[in-house]
């Protein structure tokens, strides 16, 4: 028994030896240890690696003066509190943070500065958030605050690096000043519903790219509280809040529409909304004390909307700011027409009464809009229409059936309307930029048969359609001519196809332009000015000569496939292919075509477009922000171009490809090269360079890299200097194709040099035997290791030297007629020069 009582107590002791040696010889040896709690212990070891055990509340940093060698740590479940400073500064503790769930407070700086990244993941029993706790930490990703934490004190997260959204619970009653200042949140936020006070720049410089919602148990927002915030669209100040800082909204440049303040708001601060984008505020209450300029400067457009039986307003002007008087039911009325008369009701519904045409009504300042690729971005343009200045406030448009007529202009940017817009049966025309902007509608939209005229840009931005759209028949109209004017729905959001009528005679331009859901037109069957091919519509128009043209009118941005150009096609129409991403490779237009018009091929996917000699003019635009344009190929003269070509032709033109390329042939490179768009010393035409080939040569053209290749007999030229082995196969489509270098050596994916001059490309049959082969001339590689340097330029010194029909065996002379005149010169060694020292558009 004693025996047995021994070895026990021996294995235990044992136990204690070596089970410390095994842990320090996983992490190495130990750099400090001690206490930081009363049962608290915490070791720090060669790697850097830091382990807390025990239970219990967190002292401060015990470790504070090894803290630069601290990599990672753990954490003991049990622990209940993180000291102040306990990591303050451990700059090198660039793992993720893992913090057990019985953790209920996080002291003063208890992290700040901490080099952790990643994702933070909270306790779940967390009350407390102390001051600087977090302040930062390059953290990632959203940030879920616990349910239960109650206080986040000031700086908590501040200049964190959350990318994601920021959840509050419901427990939270106070944020304190700078808690999330400069986080680069994305998303909405909520205030929690306990929230009394929102401390001084508690979001200031947050990111934030959806929209705020305040609740009604906040009582005071802080100086610069949401100062240069991303959020957007409306916002309500509840009537709980006793006071808004100075600034504390300003510069929140994408808030926009309606601000209400409700009653019960006392007191706001100097230029609290300043610089943002509210067209009109409502104050629902007393008038409240202001400092200056609480809406910052404001064109005459603006409005502050107030009830008449409320307190302390002045009618026409309030602190600077056209004012007007509502009633809280009725908000405005008037006539819009000789027999239609209009009413605006607090719900926010615009109810045209009455019958006949609506008046016409003029834009003011013109149309300004953004936009990125087949998606409007904002809009600004405003009318005369007498609602116009409550456009904020219309929440839906009610057409009576006797309305025979729109406006034009008449609901420009009325873009808060909500649900379908229904238009009514006898309406017959609708008016130029008639709903230009409004945005807010939804759903499809069919327009009666009786409808003869529908105006340009009457839908144009209105994104928030997305149903079908249906035109009218044209069965129920009492004349033969039928009309939709240009971009009446461009940048609409209708998806799936759009049947055209056959009585619609005349489609302008661009009317279905940058509709990226739409995927085809159907031409409805029989005689008309109109018919389809594969999905593509064709129209055909009378010209100045009263000729019939064929044109091609749009291509739907949403379609994708071949296309397949009818015979005798005259004209490609302004912005036809606009937006088409789907469009890719390469479009050769038939020779038939001689215009094409503004941004016909602006915005689209294609690598390479080829121009017949046919093409008389192009106007202005036509390539315009196509990213992955790689070369345009004339094969004729220089066309007319529009008045601001140079620029707008190919503005940012192949931007993601590293350019454009403008290719043409010998016989016509003087039209190009003798142009005012051409710069000798750049060796550019519009801004790209020009490369001019044989009239031999046959262009074969590659969408995945810089290559083109021009096969003239049986040499292959247009590869770039150092170009790989698997970016010059991937060229081409037959796959049983090989590439010798100069020894004559099969080449395969292990190859790691360039394909350079004298290089063959070799086709064989299926039985392995040679059936044509081409070799590879590079310009300016004279000696064939596929680079052009300093050392092809001695070569052609060399042989400039000694001319007179000498021959370098280590010059490749094909290589060094840079300027392709069919001699070699010190024009040549010039252009290979400038190509050594990187001279764009060589």
């Amino acid at each position: 028994m004693k025996k047995g009582v021994f070895l026990v107590v021996l294995l235990l002791a044992f136990a204690m030896v070596i089970l410390p040696a095994m842990a320090t010889e996983d992490h190495g040896g130990v750099l400090g240890s001690g206490t930081c709690g009363e049962a608290l212990t915490w070791v720090l070891y060669e790697d850097g690696h830091l382990v807390v055990e025990g239970s219990g509340e967190m002292r401060g940093s015990a470790w504070y003066s090894l803290r630069e060698s601290i990599r990672s740590v753990s954490l003991p479940e049990g622990l209940t509190s993180i000291g102040d400073y306990a990591f303050y500064e451990c700059k090198n503790m660039v793992s993720d943070l893992e913090i057990p769930d019985s953790v209920t407070t996080i002291g003063y700086g208890a992290f700040y500065k901490c080099g952790c990244s990643g994702i933070l993941t909270l306790p779940k029993k967390l009350t407390t958030i102390g001051d600087f706790a977090f302040s930062e930490v390059r953290f990632d990703g959203n940030l879920t605050i616990p349910d239960g934490v109650v206080s986040i004190g000031k700086s908590a997260f501040s200049k964190t690096g959350f990318t994601g959204t920021l959840e509050l619970p419901d427990s939270v009653t106070t944020i304190g000043d700078y808690a999330f200042f400069g986080v680069p949140f994305t998303g909405s936020l909520t205030i929690p519903h306990y929230v009394t006070e929102i401390g001084s720049s508690a979001f200031c410089q947050t990111g934030f790219t959806g929209t705020l919602t305040i609740p009604d148990s906040v009582t005071t927002i802080g100086n610069h509280a949401f100062y240069l915030c991303g959020f957007t669209g409306s916002l309500t100040i509840p009537g709980s809040v006793e006071s808004i800082g100075e600034e504390a909204f300003a510069a929140c440049v994408h808030m926009s529409g309606l601000l209400t303040v409700e009653a019960g708001v006392g007191q706001i601060g100097s230029f609290a909304f300043d610089s943002t984008e509210f067209e009109s505020v409502l104050f629902v209450g007393d008038a409240p004390e202001t400092g200056d300029h609480i809406l910052g400067y404001r064109g005459e457009q603006f409005r502050v909307f107030y009830y008449g039986y409320c307190e302390g307003w002045t009618s026409e002007t309030w602190n600077g700011y056209a004012s007007k008087d509502i009633s809280p039911e009725i908000i405005d009325s008037g006539n819009c027409g000789e027999h239609l008369s209009w009413v605006l009701n607090n719900r926010g519904e615009l109810v045209i009464t009455g019958s006949g045409a609506m008046e016409d009504y003029e834009l003011l300042f013109g149309i300004g809009y953004g936009y990125e690729v087949n998606r409007i971005t904002e809009i600004h343009a405003q009318s005369t229409s007498p609602w116009q200045c409550y456009r904020t406030l219309i929440r839906s448009i009610v057409l009576p059936d006797g309305l025979t007529g729109i406006g034009n202009a008449a609901f420009v940017n009325c873009r808060y309307t909500e649900g379908e817009l229904v238009l009514p049966e006898g309406l017959v025309t609708i008016g130029e930029c008639a709903f230009l902007g409004c945005s807010g509608f939804t759903g499809t939209l069919r327009f009666p048969n009786t409808v003869e005229w529908i105006g340009g840009r009457a839908f144009f931005g209105c994104t928030g359609f997305g149903g079908t759209l249906i035109l009218p028949d044209f069965s129920g109209t009492q004349v033969e001519y039928h009309s939709v004017g240009d971009n009446a729905f461009a940048f609409t959001r209708f998806e799936g196809t759009v049947r055209i009528p056959k009585e619609l005679i005349n489609i302008f331009p661009s009317v279905f332009t940058h509709c990226e859901r739409l995927t085809a037109f159907e031409a409805e069957e029989g005689y008309g000015w109109s018919f389809t091919v594969g999905g593509i519509l064709y129209h055909y128009i009378i010209s100045w000569d009263f000729s019939i043209r064929l044109t091609i009118n749009q291509i739907p941005a949403g379609w994708s496939g071949t296309v397949r150009f009818p015979e005798r096609l005259w004209r490609i129409d302004s912005y036809a292919a606009a937006g088409c991403t789907q469009l890719t490779g390469t479009l050769k237009l038939p020779d038939s075509v001689e215009e094409i018009m503004d941004g016909a091929f602006s915005d689209c996917g294609l690598s390479h477009i080829i121009i017949p000699a046919s093409v008389r003019s192009i106007s202005d635009g036509v390539f315009s922000k196509s990213y992955l344009l790689r070369s345009v190929v004339f094969e004729g003269d220089v066309p007319d171009m529009g008045p601001n070509r140079a620029y707008y032709t190919f503005q940012d033109t192949g931007r993601d490809v590293g350019g454009v390329k403008i290719i043409c042939y010998a016989s016509h490179a003087k039209s190009f090269t003798e142009s005012d768009l051409y710069d000798a010393g750049e060796g550019t035409w519009c801004g790209c360079p020009l490369i001019v080939l044989d009239d031999a040569d046959r262009i074969v053209l590659s969408t995945d890299s810089d290559c083109f290749f021009a096969v003239n007999g049986t040499v292959l030229t247009g590869i770039p200097g150092s170009t790989s082995y698997e970016a010059f196969m991937s060229n081409f489509e037959n796959k049983s194709l090989c590439v010798c270098d100069r020894s004559g050596r099969v080449l395969d994916e292990e190859y790691s040099g360039t394909i350079g001059t004298g290089f063959k490309v070799v086709a064989l049959d299926e039985t392995g035997n040679v059936t044509d082969e081409a070799t590879v001339v590079v310009a300016g590689d004279l000696n064939g290791d596929g680079k052009v340097s300093a050392v092809d330029r001695l070569l052609l010194a060399r042989v400039l030297a000694k001319w007179d029909g000498y021959l370098d065996p280590e010059a490749d002379m094909r290589a060094a007629d840079l300027d392709r005149d069919g001699n070699v010169t010190a024009a040549d060694r010039m252009i290979l020069t400038k190509m050594i020292n990187g001279k764009k558009g060589m």
